[in-house]
C-alpha cells in the first residue's frame, strides 16, 4: 500500500512476491523502515532496494516531509532511540553489533562484558533493549539485534574504538560454545544437538573470518577450526570445512597446543566423507590424532579416531589388525554414551561382512541398529541406520525394497530441512531408484541430489550409478564420459579398483554403451571424461535430466 500510494501500477505478484517477502524480513517488519523502503521502490524496484540494503542507513532516507524529523530517515530514528538509552544500555547495544545473526544470552554476556560490566549488568541492559524493540527475543532463549539497527550500532562501536576487543571476545565466546558441544557430543541426542548448534553457524563463520583477518591471531583461528570440525562433518559441510582446514594447517607449529593440533589431525581423518581423500592419508591422520588425544586425556577424541581406523582399516593393503583397536575402544567407553557414538566400535564388524560379500549378515546388523535407534527415538540415527539397510538391500538385489524403506526417511529429512545433513541418504536413494529402474523418479530428484552431493564435497559418491542412469536414459556418449570421470576420481584416491556396488553399476553401464556406440568411440569419450571437472560432470547430468524433462513434456502433449 505504501508503494501504491506513489505508483498506482505497482502490484505484488509471482514476479516480485519473493523479493517483497525478503525485503520485509530484512527490515524486521518495522513500519518506519518499510515506509522508507517503499519510497525508493518507484525508482529502484523491489529487487533494487533489496540489493542495496547492506547500506540501509543511506538508502532509507526519504520519509514523508510532514513527518517529525526523527521519522524522515532511518538514521534519524535510530539516533533518537539511541539518545534515550542509558550509558550501560548504549555500551551493550553497540557491542551486540558483532553478532551476525541470533545469539545465546550467555554468549552475549561473554562478548559484551568486561572488567567494568558484569554478566548481570549486561543481562539487565539486554532486557531494556528488548523492551525498547532494539533487540528481538526469539524462541529457544535466543536473541537478535534488529538488522535495521546493526549498521548503526557498528558505527557506534567503531567510534568507541572497541571493535577489536569486542570481536576478540566474540570469537572466544563462540569457541567456548563449540568446546562445550564437543563435551556433550557422546551423550547428546544427535538431532537436537545439531539443530541447536546449527543456529550458531553464522557466529562461527563471523568469528573465523575475523580471526583469519587478524594478524597474530593464529592460535585462536586454529582453535576455532579444530573445535568446529565434528560439527561440520555431521552437517555434511565438507567443502566449507576443507577450505578452513587447508588455511590453518600451515599454522601448526611447536607453539600450537597439543589438543588443538589433535583436532586438526582429526579434521584430516574425518575426510572419509570426501571421495577424493586417499584412505591411507585418512588412516595416518587418524593414528596421529588418536595418539595426541590420548596424551591430552581426551577419551572422546581418541575413541572417535580409533573408530575411523577400525572402519577403514580393511581398505588398505596390508589391512589393519582391528582387534587391538576395538579392545582399546571398549576400554574407553563410558556409561551414558549414546548409541550413535558406540556404533563407531560396532559398525566396523558389519562393514567387514559387507567387504567379504556377506550382504545379508551385514544387513541384519544394521537392521538391529535401526531397531535400537527407533526404540531410543533417535531420529538422526534412525536415518543413518535406514540408509545402511537400504544400501545393503541394493547389494542383495532388492532395490525396490531399498526405495520403499528409505524414501519416507528422505521425505522426512526434506520436510525438516535436514537433507543436506544426511546427504548420503539422498545419494543411496538415488542409486536405489536407478537400480530399480525408476528412471523418472531418479530424474525428478536429480537436481536436489546433485546439490547436496556438491555441498558435501562428494560429487562422485555414486558416480557410477549416475553414469548408469545416463546410459539407461539413452545418453550413451555422456555416460561414457561420466565413466571416465569416475575412473579419474578413483585414481585420485589412490585406489586401483571400485567397491562392489560401484563395479556392478560400471559393468552394466559399459554393456549399455557397447550396445550403443562403436568401441573406439566409446573409449575416446571415456578417456576425454577423465579430464572433466566435477562441475562439468554435474552440469552434464543436469543437462540430461532437463532434456529428458522436455521430452516427457512434449510426449504428454501428444494426443
Amino acid at each position: 500500500m505504501r508503494v501504491q500510494a506513489q505508483d498506482r501500477g505497482f502490484a505484488v505478484g509471482a514476479h516480485n512476491g519473493a523479493a517483497v517477502a525478503a525485503l520485509c524480513r530484512r527490515l524486521d517488519g518495522i513500519p518506519l523502515a518499510l515506509e522508507l523502503a517503499a519510497a525508493r521502490v518507484p525508482l529502484l524496484g523491489v529487487e533494487g532496494v533489496l540489493a542495496r540494503l547492506d547500506d540501509q542507513l543511506r538508502l532509507l532516507t526519504r520519509g514523508r516531509r510532514d513527518a517529525p524529523p526523527r521519522q524522515q530517515t532511518l538514521r534519524a530514528a535510530l539516533e533518537w532511540s539511541h539518545a534515550l538509552l542509558q550509558a550501560t544500555q548504549k555500551t551493550v547495544f553497540r557491542r551486540l553489533a558483532v553478532f551476525a545473526d541470533s545469539f545465546r544470552v550467555e554468549t552475549a554476556q561473554a562478548t559484551c562484558g568486561d572488567a567494568d560490566l558484569d554478566d548481570w549488568q549486561v543481562l539487565d541492559a539486554i532486557q531494556s533493549l528488548v523492551d525498547k524493540s532494539l533487540v528481538e527475543a526469539l524462541p529457544g532463549a535466543r536473541l537478535r539485534l534488529l538488522v535495521t539497527a546493526r549498521a548503526f550500532a557498528l558505527e557506534r562501536l567503531a567510534e568507541a574504538e572497541e571493535l577489536d576487543a569486542v570481536r576478540t571476545r566474540h570469537a572466544d565466546a563462540v569457541l567456548a560454545i563449540f568446546e562445550r558441544a564437543l563435551e556433550q557430543f557422546p551423550r547428546a541426542a544427535m538431532l537436537p544437538w545439531l539443530e541447536a548448534l546449527s543456529l550458531d553457524l553464522p557466529e562461527l563463520r563471523a568469528a573465523l573470518h575475523w580471526a583469519s583477518a587478524t594478524p597474530g591471531d593464529a592460535a585462536r583461528l586454529v582453535g576455532l577450526v579444530g573445535a568446529a570440525v565434528p560439527f561440520w562433518a555431521a552437517l555434511g559441510l565438507n567443502r566449507e570445512a576443507g577450505r578452513w582446514i587447508d588455511l590453518v594447517r600451515p599454522l601448526i607449529d611447536a607453539r600450537t597446543p597439543m589438543l588443538h593440533e589433535a583436532r586438526l589431525r582429526q579434521a584430516d581423518a574425518l575426510r572419509t566423507g570426501d571421495p577424493l581423500a586417499p584412505v591411507a592419508e585418512v588412516l595416518a591422520a587418524a593414528e596421529h590424532a588418536a595418539r595426541l588425544f590420548r596424551e591430552t586425556g581426551d577419551r572422546h577424541g581418541e575413541y572417535r579416531m580409533l573408530g575411523v581406523r577400525a572402519q577403514h582399516g580393511r581398505r588398505v593393503d596390508p589391512s589393519l589388525d582391528l582387534e587391538p583397536l576395538l579392545a582399546r575402544m571398549r576400554a574407553l567407553e563410558e556409561p551414558g554414551w549414546n548409541g550413535a557414538w558406540r556404533a563407531a566400535r560396532l559398525r566396523p564388524a558389519a562393514l567387514a561382512l559387507t567387504r567379504a560379500g556377506q550382504w545379508q549378515a551385514a544387513r541384519e546388523h544394521f537392521a538391529g541398529e535401526l531397531a535400537e535407534a527407533v526404540s531410543a527415538d533417535d531420529e538422526l540415527r534412525i536415518w543413518a541406520a535406514q540408509t545402511q539397510v537400504a544400501f545393503h538391500d541394493i547389494g542383495l538385489g532388492e532395490a525396490e525394497r531399498a526405495v520403499a524403506g528409505l524414501a519416507p526417511a528422505v521425505d522426512r529429512m526434506r520436510e525438516l530441512g535436514r537433507l543436506r545433513w544426511q546427504w548420503k541418504s539422498a545419494a543411496v536413494l538415488m542409486a536405489a531408484r536407478i537400480e530399480a529402474g525408476q528412471l523418472d523418479a531418479a530424474r525428478a530428484a536429480m537436481r536436489e541430489t546433485l546439490m547436496v552431493l556438491g555441498v558435501a564435497g562428494a560429487p562422485d559418491f555414486i558416480g557410477d550409478h549416475l553414469a548408469s542412469w545416463a546410459a539407461l536414459s539413452g545418453a550413451a556418449e555422456e555416460a561414457a564420459g561420466l565413466l571416465g570421470w569416475c575412473d579419474a576420481s578413483l585414481a585420485r584416491r589412490g585406489k586401483v579398483q571400485r567397491e562392489e556396488l560401484d563395479q556392478r553399476a560400471c559393468t552394466r553401464t559399459e554393456a549399455l554403451i557397447a550396445a550403443a556406440l562403436p568401441a573406439p568411440r566409446a573409449a575416446a569419450l571415456r578417456e576425454a571424461g577423465r579430464a572433466w571437472s566435477d562441475d562439468e560432470a554435474l552440469h552434464m547430468l543436469l543437462d540430461i535430466a532437463q532434456r529428458e524433462q522436455r521430452a516427457h513434456g512434449l510426449l504428454a502433449k501428444i494426443p
